[in-house]
């Protein structure tokens, strides 16, 4: 279900959503304002993202899976990113055959 981010504070914190979660959002920057919004509610969460290195996620889904975090905030740039190139290639392909 897609929820606005007061929504997702909301049902965090009346404990309806209960156990490890994970929210994907659109964008990095979301990220960093839903886990802010988060921790405004006493709310512990750790962001990941793509631009982060390798041993920074590493360690961040180790704490989550000890516990230390119940939720994380990710992107799907990676997908996004996938698609962009796909699309940069075809519209490359249109032009080439169009030109």
């Amino acid at each position: 279900a897609v929820v606005s981010t007061q929504s997702t504070g909301t049902l965090l914190k009346l404990n309806l959503v209960r156990g490890k979660t994970i929210i994907f959002v659109s964008e990095t920057n979301r990220c960093y304002r839903i886990k802010l919004f988060l921790e405004q509610f006493s709310i512990k969460c750790c962001v990941l993202n793509f631009e982060l290195p390798a041993n920074c996620v590493v360690h961040a889904i180790d704490q989550f899976n000890r516990g230390i975090f119940d939720i994380i905030v990710t992107t799907d740039d990676q997908q996004n990113k996938a698609l962009e190139q796909v699309n940069e290639r075809e519209n490359l392909a249109d032009k080439h055959e169009t030109g």
